[in-house]
């Protein structure tokens, strides 16, 4: 695939080396059960946009919030993710 083609955040990040190569979204997905992304609009490390790509390739349950940055490196310290443990623990009961 044509670096050209590939969503303009990941491409920034290969260039920069962040990733060694493009995400092979199909391996990805195809390895997992089930994938949930929590995402911050304020995300200092990782765009709305970038978050909302990886959604789209991954087909992941997708919970997009605000004024949380990176979830407590960033913004204030998050000791407590009651939504994340929720959604777990469901998953794993229907597992």
């Amino acid at each position: 695939m044509s670096l050209n083609k590939v969503y303009p955040c990941t491409r920034v990040n290969l260039v920069c080396g962040y990733y060694g190569r493009l995400w092979q979204w199909d391996k990805i997905r195809n390895n997992q059960k089930w994938i949930v992304q929590f995402v911050s609009t304020d995300d200092s490390y990782i765009s709305i946009e970038e978050a909302r790509h990886i959604h789209k390739e991954l087909k992941t349950e997708y919970h997009e919030q605000n004024d949380q940055g990176h979830y407590g490196s960033d913004v204030s310290e998050k000791l407590e993710f009651p939504e994340l443990v929720k959604i777990i623990t469901k998953k794993l009961k229907h597992d």
